[in-house]
């Protein structure tokens, strides 16, 4: 579905019941926001990069698991400063 002109709706959250969220009173204080939008063109790419990070997080994540599962690192994988 098509609109001319286009219409965006935005949805900001609250940090508490009384408390709204920066982005909230940013816009309040500036009526004002930034929309980035992609070409349709080049979402698959972007999907697809997203896919690989996410997939690369996880990975990590299960290495970390792996490691603390067995005691927490030894000396070689500690970190010198």
């Amino acid at each position: 579905m098509f609109t001319e002109p286009a219409t965006v709706g935005i949805g900001v959250g609250r940090n508490s019941p009384t408390q709204p969220k920066d982005t909230c009173l940013n816009i309040r204080a500036t009526d004002e926001f930034v929309v980035n939008l992609v070409p349709f063109s080049v979402r698959a790419l972007i999907l697809l990069s997203q896919n690989v990070a996410a997939a690369a997080a996880e990975n990590q994540i299960i290495e970390e698991i792996q490691i603390l599962a067995h005691g927490g690192p030894d000396e070689s994988q500690v970190a010198r400063g």
